[in-house]
């Protein structure tokens, strides 16, 4: 899912054209069930080739250390729906505080070539500013 940012409404439609302000980005639509199926398929293939070769290796004196059934499960997500099959960030409702975020926060508008944003949280107030980066270091405040 790199690279992948949905901006959804409580009915899962894309609302990134209607967030006032933001920049236009790409579009995205939550994956169809043959989609998600083809996806599955495709992780299932990769982790049989890769016990596969684990496997030949192992078979040739190879010091490998093999997952355990403790590790087995770890990679199935808790919330298919919003991990799998869609991946929202933005969860706003007509009128809610979500609609009003800046666009710099979604990192596919900013420029992330000459500018990082940042977060500051204090006691009473959250701030979203873009600090000058030369590709080594974030200029102080």
């Amino acid at each position: 899912m790199r690279g992948m940012r949905w901006f959804r409404d409580a009915e899962r439609n894309d609302i990134q054209h209607d967030l006032e302000g933001w920049l236009e980005g790409p579009s995205f639509s939550p994956r169809s069930a043959g989609d998600t199926a083809a996806h599955r398929l495709l992780r299932g293939a990769a982790g049989v080739t890769g016990v596969t070769v684990m496997a030949a290796l192992g078979a040739a004196g190879g010091n490998i250390s093999t997952p355990t059934s403790a590790d087995s499960g770890s990679d199935t997500p808790s919330d298919p729906a919003n991990g799998v099959e869609d991946f929202p960030v933005i969860w706003a409702a007509p009128g809610s505080v979500g609609r009003a975020l800046p666009w710099q926060l979604d990192p596919g508008r900013a420029d992330q070539k000459h500018w990082r944003t940042h977060l500051i949280v204090t006691d009473r107030r959250v701030l979203v500013v873009q600090l000058p980066y030369d590709g080594k270091k974030v200029e102080a405040i």
